[in-house]
């Protein structure tokens, strides 16, 4: 939103009347894409392909995989639906090296984080998890030796 051409043509744009200067914006952007680099956010219309792509580069990575299982309540009715409605798989593999984006806001030591948020796995720490008077330790990550 600090770009004031870019959030002008966006407004042009919702409004359906486009300046001359703004068509000629869009027709150059379109005639010289940027380089898509590695990291570069794909956007996918269905699930399938897009997992087929992350799973890709994931094994592109030379680091060792991890896996993280949630570790969710079976027996409450809310955890299942929560679960049954949420886009994050319930089995994380990652490894170092890895591009990974927030599902949902969150504030982590004073850094706000956000929906869609971008960045690269670096590496992996154990910290205790629970709350209050019920804190016990994360288990360790499995790691594998297969190209899973």
């Amino acid at each position: 939103q600090s770009d004031s051409s870019f959030v002008a043509l966006l407004n042009e744009m919702r409004r359906a009347r486009l300046t001359p200067f703004s068509v000629a914006l869009l027709r150059g952007a379109v005639a010289n894409p940027p380089a898509l680099g590695p990291s570069t956010t794909k956007l996918f219309a269905h699930n399938e392909p897009a997992d087929r792509e992350n799973e890709r580069r994931l094994l592109e990575l030379q680091a060792a995989p991890r896996e993280y299982v949630a570790l969710d309540d079976e027996n409450k009715p809310l955890a299942r639906t929560l679960r049954e409605n949420c886009i994050a798989p319930t089995a994380l593999q990652l490894r170092v090296g890895a591009r990974v984006m927030m599902l949902k806001n969150k504030e982590v030591d004073g850094i706000h984080l956000f929906n869609g948020m971008c960045g690269d796995v670096i590496g992996f720490e154990v910290r205790a998890v629970g709350t209050a008077g019920n804190i016990r330790r994360a288990p360790r990550p499995q790691q594998r030796s297969s190209g899973l």
